[in-house]
């Protein structure tokens, strides 16, 4: 499977891979019952030896007790944000209320009751949930993008929280539009939100280094987006590696009736149709692409995945470093960027619009 994988990666057939092929065809992790077949676990060095087979499959019933015996827990259920400095005598969440209510100052004439129940009963949430750093991270990107003039919107669930419309974050008003709170944050649930906040694909890369500079390259980085065969990408790429003839390749991959390369092996044992082909003397692919099919096909960086720690990323993940692009524009790249259509900025969100927003003001958006 391993030399499979590296002719897909070069291009190339399994025949034309000498100089990149393992010499064993054994490059993978082994099974235990694979390590118990093998010597001095075979029949013939067991009898030569049964001090030293006993000895090698005591040691694999041991290493797996050790390994049933380990627990590990990373973590992922919880958030560490890496710190969002607040000035001196500030605590994360009392910073943000002082955003909060400043806002709503600013956006409110007069400031109602409701407003003002609102607002606290949010806050209140936050601050239980301890989601006080989340919110200052996303108010302080807005701030950026705002002071830079770069297009942004926030979206989603997140426009349903007064707390998002003080903060700039989003301009749509919740109180008028009777939008729950609780479709965003919802204190029964274990999991996080989310906030969505779009930005001019041609300027995200300002925003993106501007958060490596706030934070710290050694704690910034960008997600790896790993892309995944589907069923019938995978056998055609099996297919190219072991020299099929691509007719064959592409009759065969076309009578797989499933997508999901789960299913593959369903397929395989199903009678006529995608099996068909394993049945032919001399025709068929072999079963490596049900394993291809879960394997990745490109390794993209994510344009919208971006991870911020607060202890340096190395203690956390092994990062890898972007590969140098090649020069030619047509020529294939290991890493890409993703980049969404902007719709003329969104008519740069209204505010450079004739009768717009003054500078530094947003409006509210009314929905119809």
């Amino acid at each position: 499977m391993h030399d499979v994988l590296t002719a897909i990666r070069h291009g190339r057939t399994l025949d034309t891979l000498a100089d990149l092929r393992t010499p064993s065809g054994e490059h993978y992790l082994k099974s235990a019952e694979e390590l118990a077949r093998l010597p001095p676990a075979d029949p013939v060095a067991a009898e030569q030896d049964p001090r030293t087979a006993r000895a090698w499959a005591e040691g694999i019933r041991s290493a797996g007790e050790l390994a049933a015996g380990c627990s590990v827990n990373l973590g992922f259920e919880q958030y560490r944000f890496p710190g969002f400095p607040v000035p001196r005598g500030e605590t994360p969440f009392s910073y943000l209320s002082e955003l909060c209510w400043s806002g709503a100052r600013a956006r409110y004439h007069p400031l109602t009751s409701a407003v003002v129940n609102r607002l606290a009963h949010e806050l209140d949430v936050i601050e239980r949930a301890g989601l006080a750093e989340f919110f200052l991270i996303c108010w302080d990107l807005m701030r950026f993008a705002k002071e830079q003039r770069i297009p942004a919107q926030g979206r989603g669930s997140a426009t349903s929280s007064i707390v998002s419309y003080t903060l700039g974050i989003s301009r749509v008003e919740p109180i008028v539009h009777n939008l729950l709170f609780e479709r965003f944050i919802n204190p029964g649930r274990t999991t996080y939100p989310d906030v969505d906040i779009d930005f001019s694909s041609e300027r995200r890369e300002e925003v993106i280094q501007y958060v490596y500079e706030r934070y710290g390259a050694d704690h910034t980085g960008m997600v790896c987006n790993l892309v995944t065969y589907r069923a019938r990408s995978a056998v055609r790429e099996i297919g190219y590696a072991l020299g099929f003839p691509r007719p064959l390749v592409d009759r065969v991959a076309k009578a797989l009736e499933t997508y999901d390369s789960v299913m593959v092996r369903r397929d395989l044992e199903a009678e006529g149709g995608f099996a068909q082909f394993f049945q032919r003397p001399g025709e068929g692919l072999p079963a490596e692409a049900e394993a291809a099919a879960a394997a990745e096909a490109l390794g993209l960086v994510d344009g919208m995945g971006q991870l911020n720690t607060r202890m340096p990323l190395v203690g956390k993940v092994p990062p890898w470093r972007q590969p140098p692009q090649p020069e030619d524009p047509n020529a294939p790249r290991p890493f890409g960027w993703l980049r969404n259509m902007d719709g003329d900025d969104a008519a740069r969100l209204g505010d450079e619009a004739p009768g717009g927003a003054a500078a530094g003001q947003s409006r509210p958006i009314l929905l119809s």
